[in-house]
């Protein structure tokens, strides 16, 4: 998975200066609610577009901030990381504020830690969706904004006192895109 992200990394830098760029790159930032609690997740995302109506890629993201849960009155803090594969239509997509209908579908690890002298960890794994609705702007022909929200879905989640409806929630988010070829506005 390393090696797949690298090679497209290096094929999207390496195409951020042709004249019919293709690949992109992009940080993401969301703000949602796990275990009832205001998080924020980072992510990166590389993809490719083969058409100018649709994006698809893979993405990667991580809890960003702290997450604590009690179970049986002990602290124990929560964080996960998860891959995944995305696709992602455009509505509008000649004009230069156009939308986006990214859906994904992902799995990934859960760590669940106690802290003090007696660490615990436990790890399991999960899969999961998300689906949205993005407002993207082109602000040059090599970089666009997007904003928007939507659900994210999981399953597998059964640990500490944890379930799936703790991480199924809705999100708020930003992203940002370097080296799509974005389309002349009329």
């Amino acid at each position: 998975m390393k090696k797949l992200l690298f090679t497209l990394i290096l094929l999207c830098v390496s195409s951020l200066h042709a004249e019919d760029a293709k690949f992109w790159i992009g940080p993401t930032l969301q703000w949602s609610s796990i275990a009832e609690q205001n998080t924020a997740l980072v992510g990166l995302r590389v993809g490719y577009t083969p058409a100018p109506p649709l994006h698809v890629g893979i993405c990667y993201s991580r809890v960003a901030s702290s997450i604590s849960h009690l179970n049986n009155n002990i602290p124990y803090s929560v964080s996960y990381a998860a891959f995944g594969v995305f696709a992602e239509p455009v509505i509008f997509s000649s004009r230069s504020i156009h939308l986006l209908v990214p859906v994904s579908i992902n799995a990934g690890e859960l760590d669940i830690s106690s802290p003090g002298f007696l660490e615990k960890r436990s790890g399991g794994w999960f899969s999961g969706s998300d689906a949205g609705l993005f407002v993207e702007m082109n602000v040059t022909p090599q970089f666009r904004v997007a904003m928007g929200g939507g659900i994210r879905m999981t399953t597998g989640i059964e640990s500490y006192g944890l379930s799936d409806k703790d991480f199924r929630t809705l999100f708020a988010g930003v992203s940002l895109k370097w080296g799509t070829n974005a389309p002349e506005s009329p």
